[in-house]
């Protein structure tokens, strides 16, 4: 149901380990999801959905010891959740007396795992943007 409680009807895709659901919100705000299996309600229901416009950086976060400090040599990792903050990319730089290689992994969860690799002593600072914003926190200084 529509924060205006309308309904939005959206289309079943039957895939191998169950159903994938299909469905274009006409505006932002706070949806009600509701599931029925066999003619039951299924426990939890209704979800909420939080329709936003365009990506919230606000709504994202970074942590982790690699923020801060980090040794030569060795890998600097951090974890940054996007979950919540509406559709746009992530952006990683990291920025010091010598390049610092990135890695960034999907967890599938709506956050990612970073590891850079800081290859001289210094200063480092560390760039976490999402939909070409700065998230709060950002920039850090390992």
């Amino acid at each position: 149901l529509a924060p205006n409680n309308s309904v939005v009807l959206g289309e079943l895709e039957r895939v191998e380990d169950g159903f994938v659901a299909y469905y274009t919100v006409p505006e932002p705000g706070s949806y009600r999801l509701f599931i029925e299996f066999s003619g039951e309600q299924v426990p939890g229901c209704p979800f909420i959905i939080d329709a936003v416009v365009g990506g919230e950086p606000a709504r994202c976060r970074a942590f982790g010891d690699g923020l801060s400090r980090g040794w030569v040599g060795q890998p600097a990792t951090f974890t940054v959740e996007t979950r919540g903050a509406g559709t746009g990319g992530l952006g990683l730089t990291i920025e010091g007396p010598s390049e610092a290689h990135i890695e960034c992994q999907d967890n599938g969860d709506g956050s990612c795992s970073v590891s850079y690799l800081p290859s001289s002593k210094g200063s480092y600072q560390i760039n976490v943007r999402f939909d070409d914003e700065h998230i709060p926190g950002s920039p850090f200084h390992a």
